[in-house]
This record gives C-alpha cells, structure tokens and sequence, in this order.
C-alpha cells in the first residue's frame, strides 16, 4: 500500500475575497486530481501550487464580501490513502490533513463522509481547516449503492477513532481534543462512535487497550435509531441494504446509536432540516430529547424547510456558528 504524501499551498493573488475562491478550488483540485497520483517508493511528492482563472474565480465570489471571506490560515500536508484497518473488502484508507507550521497537536475533526465521495469530503472538513484546526476524513465499506455496510462500517469507524487515539500525535492531531463529525450515514457512525463504551462484538479487528473518549460530536442530520427506519413507522427502503442475513434485527440494534444512549455520553450537536424527506427530523428531535432527560449536554439546530443537506449558504453559515459556539463553550480550542 502505498501512502501518498503531497503539500498543499496556494497562490493568493486577487485579494481577500479571492483567497476563499482560490483556496477551496485548490484544494478541491487536490484531493480530486493530485491525491489519485501514484508516487514511486523514494520519490517526493510535488508541491501544489495551483493558480485558478480569475474569471471562474470572480464568477464564484462576485456577491462575496472581503470581510466574509475565510482561508486556510496555512499550508497544509495532505496524507492520502493511510490504510488504518484491513477486512474481507480490502484495506479501508483515510486521509490526514494537517498544518505544518505548528509542531503542537491542534484540535482535530475526524469526519466520517457518507458515500465515501472524496470531494464531498473535502468540502466537509474545509470548515474546520479554515479555523486552523486539522482532520481526518475516514472512508468505510460501502456497498455498490453506496450505502454503509453493516456492522461492517461500525467496525471500521470504531477502528478509525482507535487508529487517530494511537497515532495522531505524529501528525499533530490533539487526541485530548478529537470532535467526530459526518453527514447522514456519516452522522449515524459518528454517533454510534462516539457514544459506545463497551464495543460488544465489534472490536475483532481492533481490541480495545485503553479508553477512547472524544470531546464532542456534530451530527448532521444522522439515524439516531435504525430500527425506525428498518422495520418501523419510518420505514426507508434505504435502511434494508445496510444488512446481510437472517440477524439483520440484532445487527441493527447493536450498531444504532439508540443502543448507546446514556449519561456517559459526549456533548452532541445536530443540525437537521425539518423537511427531511430521507432521515426523519423526528430522529433528532428524539436523540436530543433523550440525551437532555439523560443529562448530557446537547443542542439541536434546526434548519427551517431544510432538506437532506444541501443547505444555503446562509443555512450553513447559521449552523456552524451554532457548532463552533457549541465546542467553544465544551472548552475546545478555537484556533483561528
């Protein structure tokens, strides 16, 4: 296997407004294009400098305003392709991206994308990268479809979180500081991750040998109960291809993040759109019920009309104000 390393770096020509454009178009481009590249053992990756056409740029940011116009506050490594557990369906990879002009472990998200799409994926973790942070954005097994396979996916989550706990400080991932985050079946692992203590039956792959406790979750609009939508009043086509075999039941009770409530869990931010055609709003309206009654610390954003993602921009921008209020007040560092 081979990981591939290359260096992030933009040019910021067009002013503020354009260093957002060119930014997220870079990096774009990179994860896209660049990370594919094969690179012979011994050979070092190259630099990305990339300079984007002013017009495509200036099209994007015409309505954008200097003083609202976030980037990366510096160069990135991008660690491509890191395998972090192997099962029946290959090695499952994931991808470190990290600062390099701090030599202190900063604040880290660890995003489980739904679809395994690496340029959706990239587009997730950019918020966080912009407040200076690092991430880690984990792919999983899937089926054809695209959806999680089960409990296979829960096991390569669970994996992920044990792999960063474990080796993160070489790459400068804060693992007092780990937040896990993911968008609907992304959002599904991310609570069952964060939210299990005891990993009954799914650590055959990776025993636990000491305790794995993250800082906090941001959940967008994820399951909270797979029974729902497997056999209940929500019922989703959807739910019936994340199992195999005659324990489906008992699979799907033991990987939902219902199973796992309690006071123990992390504090835990969802943001849903009430709309939702394919996950429920009812789901988060539930999970947080149940985690106030339990005395954790939780906060639901709702998004007025939204439905399965695809919020505006304003949407987004209301949502992760919540989010980074939210972690600020857990005592998370804030870095930018």
């Amino acid at each position: 296997m081979i990981v591939r390393e290359y260096y992030f770096q933009s040019f910021f020509l067009l002013g503020a407004p354009a260093v957002s454009c060119i930014s997220r178009l870079d990096f774009i481009v990179a994860v896209r294009y660049i990370a594919p590249m094969r690179f012979s053992s011994g050979t070092k990756p190259p630099v990305l400098r990339l300079i984007v056409s002013v017009i495509v740029c200036a099209m994007s940011i015409s309505s954008v305003s200097a003083q609202e116009s976030p980037h990366i506050p510096s160069p990135l490594r991008i660690l491509a392709n890191v395998p972090y557990t192997s099962d029946r369906n290959g090695p499952q990879k994931l991808n470190i991206y990290s600062h390099l002009d701090d030599t202190t472990p900063r604040p880290t998200v660890i995003f489980f994308q739904a679809g395994n799409i690496r340029e959706e994926a990239a587009l997730s973790v950019m918020p966080y990268l912009e407040k200076g942070w690092n991430a880690v954005n984990v792919e999983f097994s899937i089926r054809p479809s695209g959806v999680p396979m089960a409990p296979a996916a829960t096991e390569d989550s669970l994996c992920a979180l044990r792999w960063v706990v474990k080796n993160g400080r070489e790459y400068g991932l804060d693992k007092s500081q780990l937040v896990v985050s993911g968008a609907s079946a992304g959002g599904t692992l991310a609570l069952t991750t964060a939210m299990i203590t005891d990993w009954p039956g799914l650590d055959i792959r990776c025993p636990i040998d000491e305790q794995v406790k993250v800082a906090a979750v941001v959940n967008w609009y994820g399951v909270f109960d797979l029974l729902d939508v497997m056999e209940g009043p929500n019922i989703k086509s959807y739910a019936a291809n994340w199992f195999d075999g005659p324990n489906a039941r008992d699979a799907a009770i033991r990987v939902s993040p219902r199973t796992y409530l309690g006071s123990s869990n992390p504090p835990i931010i969802s943001i849903h759109g009430d709309a939702d055609p394919r996950v429920p709003y009812e789901h988060s309206l539930n999970l947080h019920k149940a985690l106030a009654e339990a005395g954790v610390t939780q906060a639901l954003v709702t998004i007025r009309d939204g439905k399965h993602g695809g919020f505006t921009e304003n949407q987004n921008r209301t949502a992760y104000d919540a989010v980074w209020t939210f972690l600020k007040a857990r005592g998370i560092n804030m870095t930018n």
